[in-house]
């Protein structure tokens, strides 16, 4: 089955935005990310804006540049579409669903060391954004 010309926008839109996320948190800028891929800027831009459909080629040399696994973005894109299809489930109303998961794998860990719980929760915290 075929996906709608707003299917293929949305998955793209998603794609370029998991990417630019990447490549903040890693600090780079689009040119540097560009020079890295071996691409233009202005064409980086263009795929974090979701106005560009990427060849495979392209979309390796992007991950390798970005120094992640070639399902990382895809996988972003994914749970990025999946909130915005299930609001409830993962906007406010569905954070307390989220956090009685993070806690019953609190519960379950074995005790740690006090000084160990920062890192822990940063790690939820992390993990909760890129869920």
């Amino acid at each position: 089955m075929r996906k709608s010309k707003k299917q293929k926008n949305s998955l793209l839109t998603h794609l370029g935005i998991s990417m630019r996320n990447r490549r903040v948190d890693l600090n780079l800028t689009q040119a540097e990310l560009a020079d890295s891929a071996k691409l233009h800027r202005t064409y980086v831009t263009d795929i974090e804006a979701g106005h560009r459909n990427l060849s495979m080629l392209t979309y390796g040399r992007l991950t390798e540049a970005l120094s992640c696994a070639l399902s990382l973005p895809i996988l972003d894109a994914e749970r990025s579409m999946n909130r915005e299809a299930m609001p409830s489930v993962y906007g406010i109303k569905g954070a307390p669903v989220i956090w009685q998961h993070r806690l019953r794998v609190f519960l379950m860990m074995p005790p740690i060391d006090f000084h160990a719980l920062p890192k822990l929760l940063r790690r939820f915290r992390y993990a909760e954004m890129h869920t």
